[in-house]
C-alpha cells in the first residue's frame, strides 16, 4: 500500500480529536447497549474514554447527542454538494443529488441507525432530541436552496414551506426504510420521494428546476 505524501496527512492534532471523539462514541454507545440510555451517566461515558467529563464536553453538548454522532458531518456534507453544484445547474437537481449521496452515507452506518432507532423510540429525552435534529435539517435544507439575499420574500417563503416538505419526505422515507430493517435500496426509495416533490410542489417554484 503506498503512503500518503506529507503534504495531505491528516495533522497528529486532528488525528488525536478523532481518536477521542470516537472513544467517547464507542463508550457511550456500549454503556447504552449495555444498561439503556437513561441509566447511563456522562462521569461513565467519559471514563470509558479514558478522557476527563470536560473534554467530553469540548465534543458532545449532552449525553444525548452521542446517539447521533454523524448529523453534523451528513448536514455539512449536503451543505458541501448544494455549495459545489455546477454554474448553471438548478438547486432541485443538486438536492437530487445531494440527497442520493446522504442516503448511501445512511446505509453504510445501517446498524447503527437502527439501534439508534431503538435507543429513541424508548427514551422521551432522545425523542425530543431528535426533533431538534429533525428542525436542523429543515433548515440546512432551506438555506442550501437560498438564492440570496436578495430573493423575494414570497419565494423566501416558498423555499422555507418546499424545504420543510423535502425534510419530512426524506425523513419519512428513511424512517419506512428503519421499520422495515434496513433492507431495500434507500437510494432509489430517496429518488422516488424526489420525484413526487418535482413533480408537484416544485412546479410551484420555477426557480429550483431551471
Amino acid at each position: 500500500m503506498s503512503q500518503v505524501p506529507p503534504t495531505t496527512r491528516i495533522p497528529r492534532r486532528e488525528r488525536n480529536k478523532t481518536r477521542t471523539r470516537e472513544a467517547l462514541v464507542q463508550a457511550a454507545l456500549a454503556r447504552y447497549r449495555d444498561q439503556g440510555f437513561e441509566n447511563t451517566t456522562i462521569d461513565q461515558i467519559a471514563a470509558d474514554a479514558d478522557v476527563s467529563r470536560r473534554t467530553f464536553f469540548r465534543y458532545f453538548p449532552c449525553k444525548a447527542a452521542v446517539c447521533f454522532p454523524h448529523v453534523d458531518d451528513w448536514m455539512a456534507g449536503l451543505t458541501r454538494q448544494m455549495g459545489d453544484r455546477p454554474e448553471g445547474e438548478p438547486p432541485f437537481t443538486a438536492l437530487r443529488r445531494a440527497c442520493l449521496a446522504l442516503s448511501r452515507e445512511f446505509e453504510t452506518s445501517r446498524e447503527h441507525l437502527l439501534f439508534q432507532q431503538g435507543l429513541v423510540s424508548a427514551s422521551p429525552v432522545l425523542t425530543a432530541y431528535e426533533k431538534q435534529v429533525n428542525a436542523r435539517w429543515a433548515e440546512v435544507v432551506e438555506a442550501s436552496l437560498t438564492l440570496g439575499e436578495a430573493a423575494p420574500a414570497e419565494l423566501r417563503r416558498q423555499l422555507r414551506i418546499f424545504a420543510g416538505a423535502v425534510t419530512g419526505a426524506l425523513l419519512a422515507t428513511v424512517q419506512q426504510w428503519l421499520n422495515e430493517g434496513g433492507e431495500g435500496d434507500l437510494g432509489r426509495a430517496a429518488q422516488k420521494a424526489m420525484d413526487m416533490l418535482e413533480y408537484g410542489l416544485a412546479r410551484e417554484i420555477p426557480e429550483l428546476t431551471r
